[in-house]
């Protein structure tokens, strides 16, 4: 069941965190839909109760705000670690932003057969240095039937990757944590690589351990920082936080939610681009 509906909305200072004086500037006609079974919503984490559509498409909430309010068509995401996160719509500077790098920017892919998913283009997979060795064919998007490639889903807790990549990438890790003098441990469902907690320093910057590299178009690299590579499942075991997205899998390599966190994750649909910073935590 669809609705349309009126959007209020008011200035804020990105600074100051301070709504600023002034009317609010309302908008009307944005579209939204309510879903009247269960089925739709199964499987998102505890408590939520909806979903905001944000993929390449004129319905989403993305460009109904843009064409509502005449800004411009782009909107960032900043996830924490916990329920708590921020959405912003238009352009920058975001909050936080001002205490960060600039952001860095790679071209968004387009996938005709998933016009609406977000996809980039991953050159390399590096560990402390070592490359991820794989099939490099499987993270080309095949233009037969849109199979393979790397893309973005906030749908997906933790990012997941093709088995022939989890095998190689997961085999590397280890190796890379046992010469850092980390303590492999039994495994904890849906992880298969998991390390004593003991073993892994924590400092104020963050957790000493190997560092994940994604080689993107435009010669910039994602750093997926050890924060975001590790999940503490027990008191005393922290897991990588990766998954086998299976040997058919249909897109090689999703980006889950866990491995955005802490970053401002910027898409810039006219300029056809994603734009991303260093996560806070390092």
């Amino acid at each position: 069941m669809s609705s349309v509906v009126a959007v209020t909305v008011q200035s804020k200072n990105l600074k100051t965190g301070n709504w600023l004086s002034g009317p609010n500037v309302t908008a009307r006609g944005i579209s939204l839909g309510c879903e009247t079974t269960t089925g739709f919503l199964h499987g998102l984490a505890k408590g939520v109760e909806g979903i905001a559509g944000l993929g390449r498409s004129g319905l989403c909430l993305a460009s109904q705000f843009a064409a509502a309010f005449q800004f411009p068509h782009k909107f960032a995401l900043e996830l924490s670690s916990t329920s708590e996160g921020s959405m912003y719509f238009g352009d920058g500077p975001y909050t936080n932003q001002q205490s960060r790098l600039p952001l860095s920017y790679t071209p968004l892919i387009t996938n005709s057969y998933f016009p609406s998913d977000y996809f980039i283009d991953v050159k390399s997979i590096e560990i402390d240095n070592g490359n991820v060795t794989y099939d490099k064919g499987l993270l080309w998007i095949n233009n037969k039937n849109g199979v393979g490639g790397t893309k973005f889903s906030t749908l997906v807790p933790y990012t997941t990757m093709e088995t022939s990549i989890y095998k190689s990438f997961t085999s590397l890790y280890i190796n890379k944590a046992q010469a850092m003098n980390i303590t492999a441990v039994a495994p904890a469902w849906p992880f298969h690589a998991c390390f004593s907690a003991s073993t892994i320093k924590n400092r104020p910057d963050g957790l000493v351990a190997p560092k994940i590299l994604l080689g993107l178009s435009n010669n910039v690299d994602w750093m997926i920082s050890p924060g975001n590579s590790l999940k503490l499942v027990k008191k005393d075991v922290y897991c990588l936080a990766f998954v086998d997205g299976g040997s058919k899998a249909e897109t090689s390599v999703v980006i889950g939610g866990h491995q955005m966190q802490f970053n401002i994750i910027e898409l810039d649909i006219p300029r056809s681009r994603l734009g991303f910073s260093r996560p806070v935590q390092v």
